[in-house]
C-alpha cells in the first residue's frame, strides 16, 4: 500500500474507535438514567403503599447522589485521559 491509503486506513480505524467509545459512554449514561429512575419509581411505590414507609423516601437522595458520583468519576477519568493525551 501507499502512504495515502496507510494514512487513510489509519484515520478511518480511529474515527471507527473514537465513534465505538461515544456509542459506549451514550450507553453508559442511558443505564444509569434508567437503573435511577427505577430506582426512585419502587422506592416511590413501597414508601407511599403505606403511610408507615414514609421514612423509605428519604433513601431517593442519597441513591441520586451515588449515581451521580459515579457519573463525575467517569466524566474526570475522560478529561483526565484527554488533557494528559494533549500536553505530552
Amino acid at each position: 500500500m501507499n502512504k495515502t491509503s496507510d494514512a487513510e486506513a489509519s484515520a478511518y480505524a480511529e474515527y471507527t474507535s473514537l465513534r465505538q467509545e461515544i456509542a459506549d459512554r451514550i450507553r453508559m449514561r442511558h443505564t444509569l438514567l434508567t437503573l435511577q429512575l427505577t430506582i426512585a419509581g419502587a422506592l416511590y411505590s413501597f414508601a407511599l403503599a403505606q403511610s408507615s414507609h414514609l421514612k423509605f423516601l428519604l433513601i431517593v437522595p442519597f441513591t441520586t447522589y451515588m449515581l451521580f458520583l459515579r457519573l463525575a468519576e467517569e466524566y474526570y477519568a475522560h478529561v483526565k485521559e484527554s488533557f494528559t493525551y494533549k500536553t505530552n
